[in-house]
């Protein structure tokens, strides 16, 4: 089937309600032949379209805010349209000033590792390169705010919805030096159980981490942001992981990593 009469059949599915099925495909999804899927819900979408041919082909994502995605389909596996549960995110109360989320931000259970976040962006990509991030403009990498928490830069306040943000800097310390961690594994994945003052607990998976279009460490180390620039390398945002869970670290601001979003209490 040619790539134009494919994308056509596939936009008329997404349209579709299957009577054998209680849901309706809601999101985009796109399989490269490396790395991460892509994934766009439904109603975001303008129009798809292809140009080109043979390994110039390129599919082109147009959106409703009028920006464009474009996607090269020699390294696309396949597309398709899916239905996506959305994600379950349940304030947990360890006895901590914030409450913690059960899962990280994409995930719908607690070991779910979610989704891969450069530093103040808010959307994932297959690429967490230095010279595909938003924030590294002229070889410098430009001044978001020293706290992001909250603002338009926060993927937990963009994807979980109002009143759910990234944790700060102090936070993250108040989670680290406040409650005991224990390695653990949640349905065959690893990471570690955090028992708080109160007796609740959290489970963190061992996400590892993104570099360029490379995941690292993922099953035996875990590295979530917080919302809190360093001060002393402006290039760098601290962050809760699991190699050194117990001491400031702070990670390049272009990596992928998780997040697992706070709540303040009601």
């Amino acid at each position: 089937m040619k790539i134009r009469q494919l994308v056509t059949y596939m936009l008329l599915l997404s349209s579709m309600v299957v009577s054998a099925q209680d849901t309706t495909p809601n999101t985009f999804v796109l399989h490269p032949t490396e790395g991460e899927p892509v994934s766009i819900a439904t109603e975001e979408i303008d129009s798809l379209f292809v140009d080109g041919k043979g390994t110039d082909a390129m599919l082109h994502v147009r959106m409703k805010d009028h920006t464009l995605r474009t996607y090269v389909i020699d390294e696309t596996s396949y597309m398709d349209f899916a239905y996506v549960a959305p994600p379950r995110y349940r304030p947990v109360n360890l006895g901590l000033s914030v409450d913690w989320a059960t899962c990280n931000v994409g995930g719908r259970d607690p070991e779910d590792y979610g989704y891969l976040f450069s530093w103040g962006e808010t959307k994932v990509k297959s690429d967490y390169s230095e010279s595909q991030y938003t924030w590294y403009v002229d070889n410098t990498y430009q001044d978001i705010g020293a706290d992001i928490c909250g603002t338009d830069y926060d993927a937990a306040t963009r994807i979980c919805g109002s009143g759910w943000r990234m944790p700060s800097y102090a936070e993250a310390q108040e989670l680290i030096t406040r409650c005991t961690w224990t390695p653990d594994t949640l349905n065959n994945v690893s990471g570690y159980t955090i028992v708080g003052p109160s007796g609740n607990t959290i489970f963190l998976p061992a996400a590892g981490y993104k570099s360029a279009r490379i995941i690292m460490e993922r099953g035996t180390e875990g590295y979530y942001w917080t919302g809190s620039l360093s001060p002393s390398l402006p290039s760098s945002a601290f962050t809760i992981n699991f190699r050194g869970y117990d001491e400031p670290w702070a990670t390049n601001r272009a990596y992928g990593l998780t997040i697992r979003a706070v709540k303040e209490k009601q």
